[in-house]
């Protein structure tokens, strides 16, 4: 379940409402900023615990009500395990030792680590592309081993969005068919499909590029085309490769600011990144080395620049082999 605000139904982050808790003020994701314990900044507004003033839809959170503010894991890795052998079971490599997290119901994770840490095989994980040697990944609660093999596709198109370093777009189709090529697959209309893709198109601000294909537009236009492509199904969750890493910095820019964007409509993201840039705007930050999660870094109320700084120092500490602090 999820903390949601009527008026303007949107969802909180399990982050954002636990500060929100402490403030005694329920708000949606429009919500940027607490300053101190008692003050919400929405809007240009400041909302102080119990005061008036609070927006159409906001409600105060209670003693009595608090029962009713609760979240909804989306995602749950439990001691996950991989160990990759050789053809004749010679050699052994470890690539994941015991992996736990949980994601919750509009949470923006980013996951760092230094090459070789186990990023790539988690996130494979992930998206059941792999299997673990041990361990379990739970999607909504429902472990993925339970999935037969011949219905992996289906439930990955179904409840899984992807977006990749190198876009993967296929250049024999427009952007409009790249876009809607989950649908077709999906089986649905043309009619169906239509209606999805105008409002995605619009939002993605490349509703002028559906006639056009892959190698006619830009790097950046090209990405925004594949997150419109990982939208369209309306997943579960966005499993995002390395997005910005082919991206020059002005369309990394923008495609962060696109993230942003459709993580506070309360869509769930999971990046994994070496850009310490793309990891501070996240809401919190997975450090994975020698294949475990070593350490994490929760926003709060810390700017960019904070969680930026905060998230250099932690890889700092992972470089020099130091200690969790």
């Amino acid at each position: 379940m999820r903390l949601f605000c009527s008026s303007y139904g949107a969802p909180c982050t399990q982050e954002q409402a636990q500060l929100l808790v402490r403030a005694q003020s329920c708000a949606c994701s429009c919500v940027r900023e607490l300053v101190g314990d008692n003050i919400v900044t929405w809007n240009g507004w400041n909302v102080t615990g119990f005061d008036v003033g609070i927006p159409a839809g906001f409600a105060i959170l209670s003693p009595e009500n608090m029962k009713e503010v609760s979240f909804m894991t989306v995602l749950e890795v439990k001691n996950l395990k991989k160990i990759y052998r050789t053809r004749f079971g010679g050699t052994q490599v470890q690539a994941l030792s015991c992996v736990n997290f949980s994601v919750e119901e509009g949470e923006y994770v980013a996951i760092m680590g230094e090459s070789g840490s186990g990023k790539t095989t988690l996130l494979n994980m992930l998206a059941a592309l792999d299997k673990p040697t041990e361990g379990e990944v739970y999607l909504d609660g429902k472990p993925l081993s339970a999935i037969k093999d011949k219905n992996l596709s289906e439930f990955r198109r179904d409840n899984l969005g992807f977006v990749f370093q190198e876009f993967n777009l296929l250049d024999t189709f427009n952007v409009k068919d790249n876009i809607l090529l989950p649908l077709v697959l999906k089986g649905e209309t043309y009619k169906e499909m239509t209606k999805k893709l105008m409002p995605i198109a619009k939002e993605l601000g490349i509703a002028s590029l559906l006639e056009k294909y892959p190698y006619e537009i830009s790097g950046g236009q090209k990405q925004r085309v594949a997150a419109a492509r990982a939208l369209i199904t309306d997943p579960r969750i966005i499993l995002a490769d390395e997005p910005t890493g082919a991206l020059d910095s002005r369309s990394t820019d923008e495609l962060l600011a696109l993230f942003a964007k459709i993580n506070q409509k309360g869509q769930t993201i999971l990046m994994v990144t070496h850009s310490v840039k793309a990891a501070s705007k996240a809401g919190r930050v997975l450090f994975i080395r020698d294949g475990e999660v070593y350490h994490q870094v929760y926003r709060g109320n810390m700017s960019d620049e904070q969680l930026y700084q905060k998230i250099s120092d932690t890889l700092t500490i992972l470089a020099t082999g130091g200690d969790r602090r």
